[in-house]
């Protein structure tokens, strides 16, 4: 693989070069070597890239699968909405089997399934997953799909009811406190 090309997949997967670094054991500058031509890139670093970008379309697969399955069914009638983590570990923590993806892979992971569902006229939504306000929403309930579907309705209501606020000039941008 020649150095642009690897970082352009790379870039295409989400990951970062620290991503790499960290993922492949070696300094921060020694993935911008490979990515500059200066020193040869390690057997096994791009297949390792190429697995995971089988993961990722595996991945987009089965949500647009299921999503549509559920969709033909006549239960989905509303916007999809989609999750997205902030971080590596709270990706991890929610979906273990995504694990090596990175919280930016799995962004792209979304940006794709947003685009496959758009050209379907399926309208999407993305939320970001706060964990904090999902878990104390959650209480004693089990962590399942389902609740995270239901905490993001919420999730996506609340944000919505901010923003309209704020168009109303109800809410202060920079605080985003309500000042009526």
């Amino acid at each position: 693989m020649r150095p642009a090309e690897l970082r352009t997949f790379r870039e295409s997967l989400g990951l970062s070069a620290k991503w790499m670094a960290t993922h492949f054991n070696v300094p921060l500058d020694r993935v911008y070597g490979w990515e500059s031509g200066h020193g040869p890139l390690p057997d096994g670093v791009a297949d390792a890239l190429r697995r995971i970008a089988v993961l990722i379309n595996e991945a987009v697969e089965r949500a647009i699968v299921t999503l549509l399955e559920v969709r033909g069914n006549g239960d989905v009638t509303a916007p999809v909405i989609l999750l997205r983590y902030c971080s590596d570990d709270e990706l991890w923590y929610f979906h273990p089997e995504l694990r090596p993806i990175s919280s930016g892979s799995h962004a792209v992971m979304l940006g794709r399934i947003c685009q496959t569902l758009a050209a379907r006229d399926i309208e999407t939504a993305i939320e970001y997953m706060d964990v904090k306000w999902y878990l104390s929403w959650l209480g004693q309930r089990t962590d399942t799909q389902h609740n995270r579907e239901k905490w993001a309705v919420k999730a996506m209501e609340k944000n919505d009811r901010t923003l309209a606020k704020l168009k109303k000039g109800l809410v202060d941008p920079l605080t985003l406190t309500i000042v009526n």
